[in-house]
């Protein structure tokens, strides 16, 4: 950044020069020192404000804004970040419940969800990553008829990590534990999948339970298994996370588990499931972080090259975390320490091949894929790393009102 050179005699702010005295002139220069005042005018001048204002100029995100200036509320960056009247319109659509509970919402988010991020970018949110897979939000009819159309390739992979965990709890006793439970307590579950949660030991099988799923074939299951492990109060809905079909202040606890990273618009459907949160709600929120499955991953960029889900970079530890303290005033993530100690490549081979792009691998590949987590076993056995864990979430931000000033 250039400045401009300081002329040898200064001037007020009325315009009249003043000629500095000896001991205000640089020894080396000559030219008159600046006072704090005038270098603060003219570094304006030249740069036309902070970094954190061409950040915003840019359309960065307030939740990366934030992170990079430590700001505890998002509302104290306006006096940085000033958007212009485009961005104004798009912050109060974004925000006005009328337009998101319009029939025409979710057509809107159909065609977000079929891998043209481009419009989203283009507002400058973290809520869209770029060149999306469809395994990562990229494309929701992917994900509701072939992926989660049932529960068989989810299953594949609960299996392993049912079978060979370390940990003495299992991971839906880990994350309910985690809640307070009462008796009467209304529960949303969104991305149900095959409502594994429900196998918990915890819950009270008196409290009233919504599953919810993009896939009708999940919610059947969910909720069978749901009512089949002894909870009175069932039902289920095929719906999308990021237009929840409720009325505000509706449940007392949301969970979103390992599903987040799946949403083409993750901060919508936090949004959401914030708005449908009583003011004393809680949200319970699973996911996982870079790293996790490491060693069957590497496998797979072994064989198939590098295969660029993202699901961390989507909603991950770090990622998640940032994205939930847009709407949320206080989030403790517990982690979930449980590696996988595994004896049979079989589990190994079939949970990798049970997703993206292993899921549509030739034999060639299938058989390469096998010899590639083979070779991974050291005296019968494979350790594998995970890193995973839950965020518990209360307190809900209210919308600010959209007040900027260019």
């Amino acid at each position: 950044m250039s400045l401009p050179s300081p002329s040898i005699d200064a001037t007020t702010d009325a315009g009249e020069n003043v000629v500095p005295a000896d001991g205000d002139r640089c020894p080396d220069t000559g030219l008159g020192r600046l006072s704090h005042q005038m270098a603060w005018k003219l570094f304006s001048q030249a740069s036309g404000g902070s970094a954190l204002t061409h950040l915003g100029e840019e359309g960065v995100s307030a939740i990366l804004l934030q992170a990079k200036s430590r700001h505890q509320d998002p509302r104290t960056l306006s006096r940085y970040a000033k958007p212009g009247i485009e961005a104004v319109a798009a912050l109060t659509a974004e925000f006005d419940r009328g337009r998101r509970q319009t029939p025409a919402a979710p057509a809107a988010i159909a065609a977000d969800a079929q891998g043209d991020v481009s419009a989203s970018v283009s507002r400058g949110r973290m809520g869209s990553v770029s060149k999306r897979t469809p395994f990562a939000g990229g494309d929701q009819t992917y994900l509701r008829e072939v992926q989660y159309g049932d529960g068989s390739r989810l299953d594949v992979r609960s299996a392993l990590h049912q079978r060979y965990l370390t940990s003495p709890v299992a991971f839906p006793d880990f994350e309910a534990g985690l809640i307070d439970w009462q008796p009467d307590l209304t529960v949303l579950e969104c991305g149900t999948g095959t409502g594994r949660f429900w196998d918990n030991t915890c819950a009270p099988r008196s409290v009233s339970i919504t599953l919810t799923d993009l896939s009708p074939g999940m919610v059947a299951e969910a909720t069978g298994r749901a009512s089949g492990n002894g909870f009175h109060h069932v039902q289920g809905q095929e719906c999308d996370v990021q237009a929840l079909p409720y009325e505000d202040a509706t449940f007392d606890l949301a969970i979103a588990n390992h599903m987040l990273y799946h949403v083409p618009d993750p901060d919508r459907a936090l949004l959401e499931l914030a708005r449908v949160l009583r003011p004393n709600g809680v949200l319970l929120a699973a996911t996982n972080g870079s790293g996790h499955m490491r060693e069957i991953n590497d496998a797979i960029t072994e064989v198939f090259g590098s295969h660029g889900e993202g699901l961390a970079d989507v909603f991950g530890i770090d990622t998640g975390e940032a994205r939930l303290r847009e709407h949320f005033r206080s989030i403790t993530w517990h982690a979930y320490d449980n590696d996988l100690v595994v004896d049979s490549p079989t589990a190994a081979i079939d949970y990798g091949l049970s997703f993206p792009p292993g899921e549509a691998a030739t034999d060639a590949q299938a058989d390469a894929f096998a010899a590639a987590i083979t070779r991974r076993f050291v005296d019968g056995i494979l350790r594998i790393r995970t890193r995973s864990g839950a965020f518990v979430c209360t307190g809900t931000r209210q919308q600010p009102e959209v007040a900027w000033r260019r």
